[in-house]
């Protein structure tokens, strides 16, 4: 079985903004886990953290910052986004 390494990555930052919803994040995460090399990929919404195992032989810790910087990229500019204002509710 090949070495594994673990890198972190934070969804907020991720995704600034608007971008920072569950849908979003999720195909992100989808993303990263289909990229060769990359054993498992998890989100944790309410932690705000995309949690990445990876081969290192595969595929660099370089290789996967750039990876899910174009699929992060990719996803938000894929989806329209929404902001309302809701007013008289009170």
């Amino acid at each position: 079985m090949p070495d594994t390494d673990k890198r972190t990555f934070d969804l907020k930052k991720l995704l600034p903004g608007t971008y920072f919803c569950q849908g979003c994040a999720e195909r992100v995460c989808a993303g990263v886990g289909q990229l060769a090399g990359v054993r498992e990929a998890t989100c944790d919404l309410d932690a705000g953290v995309l949690d990445v195992s990876y081969e290192p032989d595969t595929l660099s810790a370089r290789q996967l910052e750039s990876a899910v910087q174009r699929i992060v990229l990719e996803e938000t500019d894929r989806v329209g986004h929404a902001t309302y204002r809701l007013t008289g509710l009170d």
